[in-house]
């Protein structure tokens, strides 16, 4: 054989090869990283509502009134951003709550510290139903009662019409999380921010870092997941930010536009 159809195939075995040597990976640490996560390669949205005193919550409650009717739809729902893709024999999951409801940010001096404190006041009086309510925004107040849960389509009523939920799996951070679909690795974005010393158990101020959660599962159950997020997802936020007026308006026009399309 020629060297020069030698040269040929080493080059074209190289640039098939290429991307398998280089493969693709993913850090759980709670933190989503486009240049190092490279084996995210889906993206998309599931419906969410803020399960700590939901029906006060400033984006909706997953429609908790439902009287006799125990269906709902979760693309109705305020959506979130979650990513996932595939690396050996894992499956990896990423779910962000916006930014628009839950920084990176506390501060025992959070009135002073925090540019958008007033959302974080606002937010609290509404869930609290207290208009004299305040957030400290200490390291405890601000992170004590982030929770993720992912619904399992199920719910039921009681005599005095209150509706549950059923949940499928729950993650509460730290070492809270479900040993399921067989769990391997997990962690919240909070973790992240004092892991890479952007902050610490006294004080953050990363108002664009979101409140998020990341976890590897075993990659057999990775259907399974998919089908049970299609339910709806409820992040355990308090306290909450309330929206930008704005926002609020793109969230209520969006929830509109879906209960439209669904309504054809």
């Amino acid at each position: 054989m020629k060297l020069r159809t030698l040269f040929w195939l080493s080059v074209i075995t190289g640039c098939l090869l290429g991307p398998i040597v280089q493969g693709q990976s993913v850090n759980v640490n709670g933190h989503y990283d486009p240049t190092t996560d490279t084996g995210y390669t889906v993206t998309e949205t599931v419906g969410w509502y803020n399960g700590h005193r939901g029906h006060n919550s400033a984006y909706g409650d997953g429609q908790l009134d439902l009287g006799d009717d125990t269906n709902w739809a979760s693309s109705t729902w305020n959506q979130t951003t979650i990513r996932h893709g595939v690396v050996d024999d894992s499956f990896f999951l990423y779910i962000e709550a916006p930014l628009a409801a839950k920084g990176m940010e506390w501060s025992a001096d959070a009135e002073n510290n925090i540019a958008d404190y007033w959302k974080y006041v606002l937010g609290g009086q509404l869930l609290h139903d207290d208009e004299g309510k305040t957030n400290s925004l200490d390291f405890a107040n601000a992170t004590g009662s982030e929770k993720l849960e992912f619904l399992d389509g199920t719910a039921s009523i009681d005599g005095k019409g209150k509706v549950t939920r059923g949940i499928a799996f729950t993650a509460d951070f730290p070492g809270g999380v479900d040993t399921k679909w067989g769990l391997k690795d997990s962690a919240d974005s909070i973790a992240y921010i004092i892991a890479a010393g952007l902050g610490t158990d006294k004080e953050s101020n990363n108002p664009n870092v979101a409140m998020a959660f990341e976890f590897e599962f075993a990659l057999v159950y990775k259907d399974e997941i998919l089908e049970t997020l299609q339910n709806g997802v409820v992040f355990h936020l308090s306290p909450e930010k309330v929206p930008e007026p704005s926002s609020a308006l793109l969230l209520s026009v969006a929830s509109i536009g879906m209960l439209l399309r669904r309504k054809r």
